[in-house]
């Protein structure tokens, strides 16, 4: 009795199934039976599958069934104790079958164990399956190049992809194979599902390795598509859990920072994501309209209680933009607290503006766009530089004054009433450093 039975559904594209049965012959040693099951081919498949004489048991359909009834009525003709389920669009490489069978030899608890699927490029097709934030089933790390280390590990997965499935035969029949509900998708989910749910395990086995032109052979309509997507939500929405984002920290590819104040730095490699630009661009600028009105709002209440703000005698004379600084006897006049809140504001709203500008820049490969994107950002922490030493420089922005807040926006790194602030300071120190070593970079100033 063979340990293996390889079912092989096919519909059509003879020349790619001839491809997967030469490679499967030759790679796959003694302990095994091959099962193709024709789900109603109109091409010469027929023909072809007469060629492999006793080498191949033949499973026919009169009609067109789909994926997951040829699979189960290639598994009712099965004589082994593992059924492996393989796509027709596939090349297995030399190893492929022993490593499976060997992996569930291994780990008995693993009721299925799915191989490495790799692009004709060599890059992952499927390492396992994750479950994103909103519910739906993804390959993680498709894309990858196939040496990379999280692709390079075995381990357990919530699902795994159905194009090469090992599947015990007792476990099975004992859940009643593939889902017919489903049309040409998701029945794999849902086989690993429902095995779960019976208190098994699936596996990803990283030493069986498969070649897989993807979407060469069945195809399914945006109808069936949905209609599949909405009825594995329906039935597996609250029982699976978003698990993609702990595999990519497992993996060291999303890496923290923490310190005692947020926000927290964090890492993540090119490989795995992008950073987009902030989604709502007018954040920044609704909480530094509402922190200009709270820090208004503080001062006339300040003033209508009788305690003026006045200026230190040591800031009367210091000049301003090269204009003699004015001096104010009494309390600050409202007219210019609306005024310096208004320039605060502009100001910090393009510096929300230049801060996204720096995370564009750090993923950007043309070296003459960086230089530019450089030249610009370093002109506008000079104005920042110049202004905030201005704003250090006057006495009503020593600490007592409710203005201080405005200065915990310039200088957060100073400021440890307003965590989170911290960021525009970092950025002026590091490209204050940046632009010493980088004279030829600096714009030219206006004298």
């Amino acid at each position: 009795m063979p340990a293996c039975s390889i079912i092989i559904p096919v519909f059509n594209k003879a020349a790619l199934t001839r491809q997967c049965l030469d490679a499967v012959i030759h790679t796959s040693g003694t302990n095994y039976e091959v099962i193709v099951v024709d789900d109603a081919s109109s091409d010469d498949t027929q023909e072809m599958l007469k060629g492999y004489g006793n080498n191949v048991r033949v499973v026919t359909h009169a009609a067109n069934k789909g994926f997951a009834t040829s699979c189960n009525d290639g598994a009712a003709m099965a004589k082994g104790d593992f059924l492996v389920f393989l796509n027709n669009d596939t090349i297995p490489r030399n190893g492929w079958l022993n490593a499976l069978s060997d992996y569930a030899q291994e780990h008995p608890h693993a009721a299925a164990v799915g191989a490495k699927l790799l692009f004709p490029d060599d890059t992952i097709q499927h390492a396992g399956m994750v479950v994103r934030n909103d519910r739906l089933p993804i390959h993680i790390y498709a894309g990858f190049p196939a040496d990379h280390p999280a692709v390079n590990k075995s381990r357990r997965y919530q699902m795994l992809t159905g194009a090469c499935l090992l599947v015990r035969r007792n476990l099975f029949e004992s859940v009643n194979g593939f889902d017919t509900a489903f049309l040409n998708s998701h029945e794999d989910v849902d086989l690993c599902l429902r095995l779960d749910k019976a208190g098994y395990e699936t596996h990803y086995c990283h030493t069986s390795e498969v070649y897989h032109l993807e979407t060469s052979t069945r195809e399914s309509s945006s109808a069936s598509e949905d209609r599949n997507t909405q009825l594995y939500l329906s039935r597996w929405g609250n029982y699976v859990q978003p698990d993609d984002f702990i595999h990519y920290v497992e993996d060291g590819l999303i890496t923290a920072k923490y310190s005692l104040l947020y926000p927290i730095r964090i890492h993540i490699s090119p490989q795995l994501a992008v950073l987009s630009p902030w989604t709502d661009p007018h954040l920044a600028d609704r909480i530094l309209h509402h922190r200009s009105r709270q820090v208004y709002e503080l001062l006339l209440k300040e003033k209508r209680a009788g305690n003026p703000l006045r200026e230190p005698e040591a800031c009367r004379a210091s000049p301003t933009d090269g204009q003699e600084k004015p001096v104010h006897d009494g309390e600050y006049p409202e007219a210019g607290i609306q005024e310096e809140l208004k320039e605060t504001r502009m100001l910090l709203r393009d510096a929300h503006e230049q801060l996204m500008l720096r995370d564009e820049m750090q993923l950007q490969t043309d070296q003459i766009a960086v230089a530019e994107k450089i030249k610009k950002l370093v002109h506008f922490l000079d104005q920042i530089d110049t202004a905030t030493d201005r704003l250090y420089r006057s006495g009503r922005w020593h600490w007592a004054n409710p203005m201080a807040t405005v200065r915990g926006w310039l200088s957060g790194a100073r400021s440890r009433r307003l965590p989170g602030y911290g960021r525009l300071d970092d950025v002026l120190n590091s490209y204050r450093a940046w632009r010493d070593r980088h004279p030829g970079m600096n714009p030219e100033r206006k004298q």
